[in-house]
């Protein structure tokens, strides 16, 4: 059975899924797939946690694969693989 939501909850919805999606930079490291996510109006910083953080429960809801992928950067980047 589908539930009726009011217009303007399913536009905030949109407009959230549109905010998310669109900070998002799709790119390939040692032939595995990682995002990027890109902070708006900002300096420029690239998947810091203070961006991801609120984005997490719209990415486990729309595809765990995706916050998997967004996740590595982070993970890289702490493992020190970017080292010389």
């Amino acid at each position: 059975m589908m539930k009726s939501y009011d217009n303007r909850y399913v536009q905030l919805l949109q407009l959230a899924f549109r905010q998310v999606m669109g900070s998002m930079v799709i790119t390939t490291y040692n032939n595995d797939t990682i995002i990027f996510m890109k902070e708006i109006s900002s300096d420029g910083d690239i998947s810091t946690v203070d961006v991801i953080y609120p984005a997490y429960p719209f990415l486990l809801l729309f595809n765990k694969n995706i916050l998997r992928d967004v996740l590595k950067p982070v993970f890289i980047y702490a493992n020190n693989e970017f080292s010389n």
